[in-house]
């Protein structure tokens, strides 16, 4: 019922879930193809199995959240030296884009459309070639 209360567990649990995601990545080899297939297959079932108490609010952000950390470490650690300040760069870009952009389509089109959007985007992430 409190909106500082979701916003803490919604955030909460995308940082948990997203630092694991990259800790676990990392330890697998980078699979970013697969996580970006699992992130495509977490969101919506994440949407749509959104428990009501808080905690468990938390653990399915967090379990949506895990692939999500893996595609951007993986892709940075294929790029040369002088090219990872411009990823950094474009990613904080984006990552700012995105969290404006998104309230914004949702109140517009909807929450399945933004959702939808983010899955088309994870599924490209998932077929675009090294």
């Amino acid at each position: 019922a409190s909106p500082v209360h979701a916003a803490a567990t919604v955030i909460g649990g995308f940082l948990v879930g997203s630092g694991l995601g990259s800790w676990t990545g990392e330890r697998f080899g980078r699979p970013r193809r697969r996580a970006a297939l699992a992130v495509a297959c977490f969101a919506p079932l994440g949407y749509f199995l959104f428990p009501g108490h808080v905690y468990g609010a938390a653990i399915v952000c967090a379990v949506v959240a895990f692939p999500m950390g893996v595609p951007f470490p993986a892709a940075l650690s294929r790029l040369k030296a002088p090219s990872v300040p411009w990823a950094l760069a474009w990613n904080g870009c984006g990552s700012v884009a995105a969290a404006a952009g998104a309230p914004l389509l949702s109140m517009s089109a909807g929450i399945p459309v933004t959702l939808a959007a983010a899955t088309l985007l994870y599924l490209y992430v998932a077929a675009v070639r090294d």
